[in-house]
């Protein structure tokens, strides 16, 4: 059994930049089980997790429910996602203008699922996303209000999982394409 985790909410407007690869790979050092759902981080054994490391999980919470995406009832772990493949297939997709003849579905994000036949559009979308929030992050001085730079990380987070749910259900449903 999972124990959850309700872990609060920074500040907002706070700036945190974490790196959540620097949290999971802890978690697999000292054989700890993360999990995320809505607002809740899970982690198992608790015995195995000492102090500092709930700390952590406690400091970073908004990040790693960003780095997990929840596809199809479970989770996918973004450290196996290969960015450079992805982005490079994503570049070529919306170049395309791949319009499919038979619609396919991907959950984008946690509670919202998209179908559609416009595979390039939603590329070119997620792309332009995720170039907005490494922008964003890179030059804080543009932030102001609740967009922080860690906001921004949450968007691009996103967009990537998406974009590897959208090729996903592409590469599933064969992507018979339409003529356009």
């Amino acid at each position: 059994m999972f124990l959850r985790l309700l872990i609060q909410q920074g500040e907002r407007g706070e700036c945190k930049t974490l790196d959540a690869l620097n949290v999971i790979e802890k978690a697999q050092e000292l054989g700890i089980s993360l999990q995320a759902d809505g607002e809740y981080v899970y982690y198992r054994p608790e015995e195995a997790a000492p102090p500092e490391f709930v700390e952590a999980l406690r400091q970073h919470k908004t990040e790693l429910l960003a780095y997990y995406t929840r596809e199809g009832g479970r989770l996918l772990d973004r450290s196996v996602i290969n960015e450079e493949s992805l982005l490079a297939y994503a570049t070529e997709l919306s170049e395309q203008e791949m319009v499919l003849t038979i619609p396919v579905s991907y959950v984008e994000v946690p509670q919202r699922a998209v179908t559609t036949v416009r595979v390039s559009w939603y590329a070119t979308h997620y792309l332009k996303t995720i170039i907005s929030a490494r922008h964003h992050q890179q030059h804080p001085g543009l932030c102001w209000g609740q967009w922080t730079p860690g906001w921004w990380q949450e968007r691009e987070l996103e967009a990537i999982g998406a974009l590897n749910a959208l090729r996903g259900a592409v590469e599933v449903h064969g992507a018979k394409v339409a003529n356009s």
